[in-house]
């Protein structure tokens, strides 16, 4: 994966979360942070996948999850009709993506421990997110802080992903 294409999806990731914090916080602009977000990680997914030298019908699938993944957010965040449709196939596409994702990694290993620092990671991202969003509905004090939490350690964890994948 060339420079660019890193810098295009990192740039995406960050704009979709600060986008997320501005929404959370009640500030303005995060519909135009949020949808520039998604606009960048669609068009990183595609230069992504036509950068591959050899592509295999998983990188097909790939594509096509987190491009329905990019266009779910910007149809989300715009409050756009018939999300439906779109919100089936990204279930659908998404599952068969997360399914044979994990089929492969599992495969590949050599040792099957799950204590990795990606899996400890995200475990950390969840519990924060979770327990932040718990704190938001009940109007909790504390909640800002384990939300920004959680999605920092979401953006190390993706970013890291998305680096490390080439």
């Amino acid at each position: 994966m060339s420079i660019a294409v890193k810098f295009v999806l990192s740039i995406s990731i960050l704009l979709i979360v600060s986008g997320s914090f501005f929404r959370i916080q009640h500030w303005p602009l995060w519909i135009e942070i949020v949808v520039t977000g998604f606009s960048l990680l669609f068009v990183g997914i595609i230069l992504r996948y036509l950068g591959k030298s050899k592509k295999t019908t998983f990188d097909l699938l790939e594509l096509t999850t987190l491009s329905l993944f990019a266009i779910h957010g910007i149809w989300t965040t715009l409050k756009l009709p018939s999300l439906e449709l779109v919100r089936f196939a990204l279930l659908l596409f998404g599952s068969l993506y997360f399914v044979g994702y994990a089929w492969i990694h599992w495969k590949g290993r050599s040792s099957k421990s799950i204590w990795t620092f990606s899996n400890v990671v995200y475990s950390i991202s969840a519990v924060l997110i979770i327990t932040g969003a718990i704190f938001k509905i009940q109007h909790w004090p504390g909640a800002n802080f384990l939300l920004f939490g959680g999605l920092a350690c979401a953006c190390f964890y993706i970013l890291k992903g998305l680096i490390s994948r080439g």
